[in-house]
């Protein structure tokens, strides 16, 4: 093989490993501060009646709740360049001290009284380390750690277990979120205003080195869920670092009801209001028309119009009624709904369990099966319904009959293979009687045992007739035990 040959494989097995491996290549930054943790701390309820304090409790919880739906916390350059500001000033803390240490321990060895050569290896040692630790201080001059601009958003461990720390004295809350782990607090106070309730919030950052936003509201008592809802929505935006998303909902019929993740919005339309981005449950209802449920996701500074137009239900009206009753208690399903007669609409395909209740206890019931094959919707079906005492604590009809039941079957297996035993003897006496006195020779014992096996045939068999019978007549019970218990089908 020529030079020109060998420098070829040569070059190759040079070069290999740089294509292997791909040379040196700088290690890529640890991103820092990949948590942002807000802390709610107890709400100030002292201005409202010791009764009314359930209703902070009620807010926190529902708080907590609607902002574990927040995922990741969108940091602004002011933010952003705090925490990286913060990160790196840690770092060049944590090196400097390092080198200072170093520095100390290196001025120590001269008066550690060791042999000249370990003074001088030690020296060495630590002139080495000492200058490491220089480069890696001014490395860390030069390079700004990497922090994570979208950090997860999480609450406080107290927080998620449902405690709520009480709030810090003014003036120190740097100092209690830095002890708490925390980035935010979110500080509130309720009080009553006129009889309504006046909710107050305000939240501190650590970055932002005070109170970055505040909010309130003032709502009805018995609008606690939407209202909590609503400024929920708002914070939620602010915790996000993003914008409020905006929802407006229509509905047809006008007196339909609008919830939003299970909270009530409104009847008929909800106009524009701010929501916190994720994914919302709108539910909205009518008597007498299909409930529709819309689920979509918000999504920040943008608006969201739901329309829905519900679909009647095909009804069938139901009139029950309890002759010869007055004052008869109707419930459909486990809800009360009035006194006898009373009319209901049914939708088409629907089972519904109708149940009554007189004064004087006795008790009835119907299940009413909508086959939607009515001639007319405006056509009212009759239910008379009888009703009857129930069964006394302790009575237990059906089974007695299934017990009596199953106790007939016994006898009759019990007296069926009996009278076919004893016809078969009679059948033998017999036989023996006819061939002995066909020879004239037949004794008279012989006679009287044959006429008794036959009285004992007839007698066998009614005994299983008897038998047969009780099975018919226990039989005939059990059905009727068992009926008398049964809710008819209406069709």
């Amino acid at each position: 093989m020529n030079g020109r040959g060998m420098r070829v494989p040569a070059l190759v097995f040079l070069l290999l490993p740089a294509f292997l491996f791909g040379g040196s290549r700088p290690e890529e930054k640890e991103i820092l501060d990949r948590e942002w943790t807000l802390c709610i701390s107890a709400f100030d309820v002292s201005a409202l009646p010791p009764s009314r304090h359930i209703i902070g409790d009620v807010i926190m919880r529902d708080f907590a709740a609607s902002l574990q739906r927040v995922e990741r916390r969108i940091r602004g350059d002011a933010e952003h360049g705090w925490y990286a500001g913060y990160a790196h000033n840690r770092e060049r803390s944590a090196a400097a001290a390092a080198l200072a240490a170093k520095l100390e321990e290196r001025g120590a060895l001269l008066y550690q009284g060791e042999p000249r050569w370990k003074y001088r290896r030690d020296l060495a040692a630590a002139d080495k380390e000492i200058q490491r630790l220089k480069e890696e201080l001014r490395e860390i001059e030069r390079n700004v750690p990497a922090v994570d601009s979208e950090p997860v958003f999480v609450l406080t461990g107290d927080n998620l277990s449902g405690k709520f720390p009480p709030p810090p004295a003014p003036g120190t809350e740097y100092r209690f979120c830095r002890d708490g782990k925390a980035d935010a607090l979110l500080s509130g106070s309720v009080s009553e205003y006129y009889g309504r309730v006046y909710l107050a919030l305000r939240l501190y950052t650590v970055s932002g080195g005070g109170w970055i936003y505040e909010d309130s509201i003032i709502f009805s008592p018995e609008d606690i869920n939407s209202a909590s809802d609503e400024i929920a929505g708002r914070l939620a935006s602010v915790v996000s670092g993003s914008r409020a998303a905006v929802i407006a909902v229509r509905a047809e019929p006008p007196e339909a009801e609008i919830a939003v993740n299970s909270s009530f919005a409104g009847r008929g339309s909800v106009p524009e209001r701010e929501h916190a981005p994720g994914n919302i449950t709108v539910i909205v209802s009518a008597e007498n028309y299909r409930s529709e449920t819309v689920e979509t996701e918000l999504e920040g500074g943008m608006r969201t119009d739901i329309g829905v137009k519900l679909m009647p239900l095909d009804l069938s009206f139901v009139r029950l009624s309890v002759p010869g009753k007055a004052g008869v208690i109707v419930y459909r399903g486990a809800f009360y709904e009035g006194e006898a007669p009373l009319s209901f609409g049914v939708d088409s395909g629907d089972i519904e369990y109708f149940s009554v209740e007189t004064s004087g206890g006795e008790t009835g019931s119907v299940v009413f099966l909508n086959s939607g094959y009515m001639d007319s919707v405006y056509e009212e079906k009759e239910i008379l319904l009888a009703t009857a005492m129930p069964p006394r604590p302790g009575q237990h009809d059906v089974e007695e009959a299934r017990r009596r039941y199953y106790g007939a079957w016994g006898r009759l297996w019990i007296a069926l293979p009996a009278a076919f035993l004893v016809t078969g003897l009679a059948e033998v006496q017999s036989e023996g009687w006819n061939t002995i006195s066909s020879s004239g020779a037949a004794p008279n014992l012989l006679y009287s045992r044959a006429v008794s096996y036959r009285s004992l045939r007839w007698g066998a068999w009614a005994l299983a007739g008897a038998a047969l019978t009780d099975v018919m007549y226990s039989l005939w019970r059990y059905i009727q035990a068992a009926d008398k218990n049964t809710v008819r089908i209406v069709k």
